[in-house]
């Protein structure tokens, strides 16, 4: 009993239940480590091809094929793409979160409530490429609009800036490498959208993959955008 009381305190829980009009419900309980952020898997009894590494393998991916059987984020997608297989990304559904400390309710759609699914699943799954954004999991706001997802990236990074700092390290306070991980956000995101399009898979998950890279495009944009970073300025007035 007490292992299963310290286990529960070292994880931290996300229930997504996707709930259709026609009664029909999908439950995801996500599990993720609270020291690395990493999800913790669930036990699966074979895998499609698909998820092969070097089938579609990112360009930047840094994984060996001799050394690593599976893409880290295929092999964590697995179930939930499994789940929407065949589904109309456009249907309409109720879906509700629930985090450890608030729960979330929305109408929405299959594709919106996918990519917010997705996002969780593909940051935590072990790709190196994506573990930089792990620490917006900590902190996941589902149905975050442009200008949160713009704020929180540019937070997190500064939040990283600021320790390394404080380490004795070379801080990036003018966010040059913030744009060089999202362009390989970019790359790791379009590459397995192509993985996707050549899986046996339908359009739902394609579509909500195609919404999260238009969220790191404009995370990318933000950066490079000095009209936009002005506008933002004008919330910290206070300080200024």
């Amino acid at each position: 009993m007490n292992e299963t009381i310290n286990y529960l305190k070292n994880v931290y829980n996300f229930n997504y239940n996707f709930r259709f009009n026609d009664g029909k419900e999908l439950k995801f309980n996500i599990q993720l480590d609270k020291v690395s952020l990493g999800m913790i898997p669930k036990t699966q009894l074979g895998y499609p091809e698909w998820i092969i590494l070097g089938h579609r393998k990112c360009p930047i991916c840094p994984f060996d094929e001799k050394n690593v059987n599976y893409c880290p984020i295929a092999k964590n997608l697995v179930e939930v793409i499994d789940s929407f297989k065949g589904m109309n990304p456009d249907e309409d559904i109720e879906l509700f979160i629930n985090t450890e400390t608030r729960n979330y309710f929305k109408k929405t759609t299959v594709k919106e409530g996918m990519s917010s699914l997705i996002g969780i699943y593909m940051v935590t799954g072990g790709c190196p490429i994506l573990d930089k954004l792990r620490p917006m999991v900590r902190f996941h706001l589902p149905f975050a609009d442009h200008e949160e997802t713009k704020y929180r990236a540019i937070t997190m990074y500064l939040m990283a800036q600021f320790l390394l700092y404080k380490q004795g390290k070379i801080p990036d306070w003018d966010l040059k490498y913030l744009f060089s991980i999202y362009k390989n956000v970019r790359i790791v995101n379009r590459s397995f959208h192509e993985r996707l399009a050549e899986s046996p898979l339908k359009k739902a998950s394609i579509e909500a993959l195609m919404k999260l890279d238009c969220f790191a495009g404009q995370v990318s944009d933000t950066i490079v955008d000095k009209d936009t970073m002005s506008n933002m300025s004008e919330l910290f007035n206070a300080y200024m």
